[in-house]
C-alpha cells in the first residue's frame, strides 16, 4: 500500500527539526498528506505537592497553560519548517493527552508514523513512546535518530534484517514504498554458527522473488555472526553506508525482551541511522 498520509510527532526538543525535515521529504517523494501532532508534555508542579490541598490551583493552571503553550509552539514551528520545504500539512494540531495515547489514536488514519528515537537524557517523558506506538498503533513506525542532521537522507541505501518472523515480514511489506525507490537494497540474515552444524546460506524462503514481484531488486546474504543481532545489524549498516534499517519490532513479548534483552530494545537505544519497524 502506498503512503497516502504520514503522521509526524513533534515536541519542543532539538531533534524535532531533523525529524520534520525527513517527514517533509517523504511527503514530497510519495505525494502524501502530512499531519503534524504535538501532544502536551506532562505537567510538573514546583514546590511541595501537599500545598495543592491548600488552594494552589493557580499553580496547576499555570503549569497546564505552559505545557499547552510549548505544544502549540512545537506545532507552529513544524508548520513553518514544512512550509519552507514546500509542504503544507493538512493539519497541525495540539493534543492535551499523553503522547502515546494521542499518537496511537491518530495513527489509526495514517499509513506511516514518524517518531524520534527514544532519548532518556533529553526527553525522559518520551522514553516509552516508541515502544508503545510500535506495539499498539498497528502501523509502521519510522524512527529518526536524535543525532540525525536535517539534510540526512533516508531510504537511498536500505538494509533489511531478515529472521523469517511475522514482524519482519510485516516490516518489509510496510517498507515497500521506500524500498521501491531505493538505489540499493540489501537483505541480511545473521545466524550464530553451531558447533558441528554446517552453516546454511539459504533460509530466505523465496524472499528475493517476492521482492522482485513488487519492483524491488535486492541482494540477499546470510552471514555467520557471533554477536547479537542488533549489534550486527547496526554495524553492517554503518560499514555499508546504509541510511535506513528495516526490521521487525518486538518479535517476542516485551516482558521477555525486558527480561532477557532483545534486538528491538537494543536498536532503539543504539541506532545512528533511521529505522523502520513494524510489529
Amino acid at each position: 500500500m502506498p503512503y497516502r498520509r504520514i503522521l509526524l510527532h513533534v515536541d519542543s526538543g532539538p531533534a524535532t527539526a531533523a525529524r520534520t525535515a525527513v517527514a517533509a521529504r517523504l511527503a514530497i517523494e510519495h505525494d502524501a498528506q502530512l499531519v503534524v501532532l504535538a501532544p502536551t508534555d506532562p505537567v510538573s508542579v514546583p514546590g511541595d505537592p501537599s500545598a495543592l490541598i491548600g488552594g494552589a490551583a493557580e499553580t496547576v493552571e499555570r503549569a497546564l497553560a505552559d505545557s499547552m503553550r510549548r505544544a502549540q509552539e512545537a506545532a507552529d514551528t513544524a508548520r513553518s519548517r514544512l512550509a519552507q520545504a514546500g509542504v503544507v500539512p493538512i493539519a497541525a494540531r495540539v493534543d492535551g493527552r499523553d503522547h502515546a495515547v494521542a499518537v496511537v489514536e491518530s495513527a489509526l488514519t495514517a499509513d506511516l508514523i514518524v517518531l524520534g528515537q527514544p532519548h532518556a537524557e533529553t526527553a525522559p517523558h518520551l522514553a516509552g513512546l516508541a515502544p508503545e506506538v510500535l506495539l499498539h498503533a498497528g502501523r509502521p513506525v519510522l524512527l529518526v535518530p536524535h543525532i540525525a542532521e536535517e539534510q540526512a537522507s533516508v531510504g537511498t541505501r536500505a538494509l533489511v534484517g531478515w529472521n523469517a518472523s511475522r514482524a519482519c515480514a510485516r516490516a518489509i511489506a510496510d517498507a515497500l514504498p521506500i524500498l521501491r525507490r531505493a538505489k540499493q537494497v540489501d537483505v541480511v540474515r545473521f545466524e550464530k554458527p553451531a558447533v558441528g552444524v554446517e552453516f546454511r546460506a539459504d533460509g530466505f524462503g523465496g524472499l528475493d522473488d517476492w521482492l522482485a514481484s513488487h519492483g524491488v531488486r535486492a541482494k540477499l546474504e546470510a552471514v555467520p555472526s557471533e554477536i547479537g543481532v542488533a549489534d550486527a545489524l547496526l554495524s553492517r549498516a554503518a560499514d555499508g553506508g546504509h541510511d535506513l534499517v528495516v526490521m521487525g519490532g518486538y518479535g517476542h513479548s516485551r516482558f521477555r525482551e525486558a527480561l532477557l534483552g532483545g534486538a528491538t530494545r537494543s536498536v532503539l537505544k543504539q541506532m545512528t541511522v533511521a529505522v523502520l519497524m513494524s510489529h
